[in-house]
């Protein structure tokens, strides 16, 4: 029955020679989806699939995206026409379907995202939601223009590998680099090769302040506000004194790896933060920053760049007030301290430094 039915159709759209009846007898079926999707059954919607993939190489380019953009963003529609569709030379046929139609599952997405033109790319990477399988496809691309819609979508899903990637190809494109770096979901063992991938490759100037200066110290500024005023409760005479102390260690160059070992390993958090202070050059809102944050990126960064020893840099993450200290984390963190080099680690501190400055200055 349903062969019959669809010959029969066939048979009078063959009959008509007219382009522009052809035009409205597939109009009409578009409208018929578009107007009453949810009262076709499974085999209309076969039948008339298969005459309008029938008719479709036959329309025009304004007829085609007449069509796409109607069959886009609604759920009952015909497979067969919107992957015909999504594979379009035309952009204004084929980017209202990859953008939104939902009947485009994660397999077709990952097939035509390892296979299409850079044109269509773009188009998959803007998609409100990607889940991993068709991102990780689109960076093996590694088309430049493609990777940054990926880094800057927030619906992009990514595995692992997929971030490793990213950040391997940030290396000498600091947009990239910023935008992998702005990313909540990167993972933690990512965060410092960005810093060194980005950073071996970009001058340290003020235009990259914003790639080598990573997630972990430019949301100094964005902690919540609760924590800090709490951890502003410290005795304020305490910490004038042990920043006054520090000072007079440092100018006798009696302030290094030992002293601040020592401070630490007896829990002192006011002589630890204030060594910071003085061996970083920053202010102590950036130093207590850092030990109200869940992750530990920004102290190693800053241990590794003043030349701490994982002993002492161990003891200083203890006294942290968020993030745990279980076994895991203190492993993880070893590794990222090793991994980390002084240098990369100086480069990112001196722009953490400047800015520092430069936010007492402003104020």
């Amino acid at each position: 029955m349903l062969q019959d039915g669809f010959d029969e159709i066939i048979s009078t759209i063959d009959a008509v020679g007219d382009s522009s009846k052809r035009h409205d007898i597939a109009l009409v079926i578009a409208n018929i989806f578009a107007n009453t999707p949810y009262r076709l059954s499974a085999d209309r919607v076969s039948v008339l699939d298969n005459v309008l993939l029938y008719m479709i190489d036959s329309l025009d380019d304004c007829t085609r995206s007449v069509i796409a953009n109607k069959l886009a963003q609604i759920d009952t529609v015909p497979i067969g026409v919107m992957k015909r569709l999504a594979n379009d030379v035309w952009p204004d046929v084929f980017t209202p379907v990859l953008l939104h139609a939902r009947c485009l599952d994660g397999n077709y997405l990952t097939e035509r995202a390892l296979s299409a033109t850079e044109r269509h790319l773009l188009v998959i990477a803007d998609r409100a939601n990607l889940i991993e399988l068709v991102t990780d496809a689109l960076i093996s691309r590694a088309l430049p223009a493609v990777l940054h819609r990926v880094a800057i979508n927030p619906g992009a899903r990514m595995t692992q590998a997929g971030f490793a990637k990213l950040v391997e190809h940030a290396s000498g494109d600091d947009a990239l680099a910023r935008a992998i770096s702005d990313r909540p979901d990167l993972p933690r063992n990512l965060h410092l090769r960005l810093i060194a991938t980005a950073s071996a490759k970009l001058p340290l100037c003020d235009n990259n302040e914003a790639v080598l200066q990573p997630k972990i110290f430019r949301r100094a500024g964005r902690d919540d506000a609760k924590k800090i005023t709490a951890d502003q409760t410290l005795d304020l005479k305490a910490r004038a004194a042990a920043h006054a102390e520090c000072i007079a260690l440092a100018s006798q160059g009696a302030l290094d790896d030992a002293a601040v070992a020592a401070f630490a390993l007896a829990r002192d958090g006011v002589r630890v933060r204030a060594a910071l202070v003085v061996l970083g050059h920053l202010n102590p809102e950036a130093i207590d920053s850092l030990f109200l944050q869940s992750r530990t990126d920004g102290l190693i960064v800053l241990g590794r760049a003043l030349g701490l020893s994982w002993t002492t840099m161990r003891a200083v993450l203890l006294l942290r007030e968020a993030g745990g200290h279980t076994a895991l984390v203190m492993e993880r963190s070893a590794f990222a301290f090793e991994r980390l080099t002084p240098d990369t680690a100086r480069m990112a501190l001196a722009i953490q430094r400047r800015r520092s400055h430069e936010s007492i200055a402003c104020e």
